[in-house]
């Protein structure tokens, strides 16, 4: 009865997504937080099934995926070196690499460019991307930085963090408008 009084649910950065989630082993991971792993899995699966409205930020893309049945780099610097920075220092309200915009994309849909500047601040990302998910954004190396999931009112995630970017990005303020506009129809 009260995940009836929930409209929308926003999952935000922290903690490495537990490789179970993703039948791993934990080799390189960093802070694990088991009880945030199961609650997370609870309410996104409760989204789900009650098409709730979803935006995931950084933790949330992977959590996303790895839910889904994607797999999640441990450790990008180790497992997947790259001269794009995606371990940036403060402040955190500038863009530090971009990232292609897919077109005919919900994400393009919604910001209308097909390139933007993101911060980045993760050390884990996206290495197989789940079944019935659909990459939004590439990075300039290569990584899924955005995702949404068909067939559902509102399920997007973006590896950057546009809770720092939304005042000087229009863009950024879009994806941030675009889910309080789902959660209000």
């Amino acid at each position: 009865k009260c995940f009836d009084m929930v409209d929308g649910i926003l999952f935000t950065g922290g903690h490495d997504v537990n490789p179970k989630f993703y039948n791993q082993k934990n080799e390189k991971c960093g802070l694990l937080c088991d009880s945030r792993d199961e609650m997370e899995k609870y309410l996104f699966t409760k989204a789900i099934e009650n098409d709730k409205p979803v935006l995931g930020i950084c933790r949330g893309i992977q959590l996303f995926n790895a839910l889904l049945g994607g797999t999640l780099y441990q450790d990008l610097p180790t497992e997947y070196p790259s001269e794009t920075k995606h371990s940036m220092t403060k402040p955190y309200n500038r863009g530090v690499h971009t990232v292609d915009i897919l077109k005919d994309t919900p994400l393009f849909k919604i910001i209308g460019v097909d390139k933007l500047s993101v911060n980045s601040y993760h050390h884990q990302a996206i290495k197989d991307l789940a079944l019935n998910v659909v990459a939004n954004a590439i990075s300039e190396d290569g990584l899924v930085e955005a995702i949404t999931l068909p067939n559902k009112k509102f399920v997007m995630a973006v590896q950057w963090h546009p809770e720092f970017l939304w005042e000087d990005s229009k863009e950024n303020n879009a994806i941030i408008r675009a889910f309080v506009k789902a959660i209000d129809k």
